[in-house]
């Protein structure tokens, strides 16, 4: 008879990383802990599919290191690191994947938050992305996502495909890598902005009860479709004032979320 699902727990679990897996994980959490003394650390317990731990500094209110919502607050000046493994409860303990989420969001100036998935099957999947803030006067002034390339207008969604460990090692290796990542990808998705065809949304009569109104796609008239472009590339020209003229700040704190050669 299988054993049952663990409830959510803070006692210490004992489980088995699979081996294709572990070196990135045990290079993962040897990061994580060696560079948050004085940190709260919550150590590894089961959460639905997730065995996760978490590493929040002293900063970071209780109940958001508690509840994991540090991780999107972005709540400038804080820190935090979160490793996870995957598990299915047919297979417990035995665990796989590795999902990682980090950040570091200072008072003032830039700051960086990123997340890492590999072989997190139907979970996770596959996965990388970071996004940057700028602090100004305690609160975010700027932001702008890298890894992940696209841009909404109207009804019309531009991306890039990508692959998560070319994105993330391009990004990391160098400062001068990163900024010829960014510009490549910043004129990739102006290529399609000059000639997609646009997409607008009509939307219909509200009906009342909070239920918001249905939305329908309509092909953007020729003067819908001319404000949506200008209005895309002054979002373009923005990130990359916030990506390229703070370069190396940016790579920097890249390079501060991941162990040296990692991922």
């Amino acid at each position: 008879m299988p054993a049952p699902p663990l409830a959510e727990s803070a006692v210490p679990l004992a489980f088995t990383v699979h081996a294709v897996d572990k070196p990135l994980f045990d290079q993962l959490h040897a990061h994580a802990t060696a560079r948050s003394t004085g940190w709260r650390a919550l150590p590894y317990r089961r959460l639905g599919n997730f065995v996760e731990a978490r590493w929040c500094s002293p900063s970071v209110r209780e109940a958001a290191c508690d509840g994991g919502s540090v991780v999107n607050d972005l709540e400038p000046g804080t820190a935090w690191f979160q490793l996870a493994t995957l598990a299915y409860d047919s297979s417990w303990p035995a665990t796989f994947g590795v999902v990682w989420n980090a950040g570091n969001i200072p008072a003032e100036g830039i700051g960086v938050t990123a997340f890492y998935a590999r072989n997190g099957q139907s979970v996770v999947g596959e996965g990388f992305g970071a996004q940057v803030v700028r602090v100004a006067e305690g609160r975010v002034a700027d932001r702008a996502a890298v890894g992940q390339w696209e841009l909404e207008l109207g009804a019309t969604r531009l991306r890039v495909a990508t692959t998560p460990d070319d994105e993330a090692r391009a990004l990391l290796a160098s400062a001068d890598s990163y900024r010829q990542r960014v510009s490549s990808r910043m004129a990739e998705l102006r290529t399609p902005l000059a000639g997609a065809d646009l997409k607008v949304w009509h939307e219909g009569p509200y009906k009342g009860g909070g239920i918001p109104p249905e939305r329908t796609e309509a092909p953007a008239t020729p003067d819908e479709a001319a404000a949506l472009r200008t209005e895309g590339e002054a979002e373009l020209a923005r990130r990359e004032r916030l990506l390229l003229d703070n370069a190396e700040a940016i790579h920097a704190g890249l390079s501060r979320l991941f162990p040296a050669g990692t991922p």
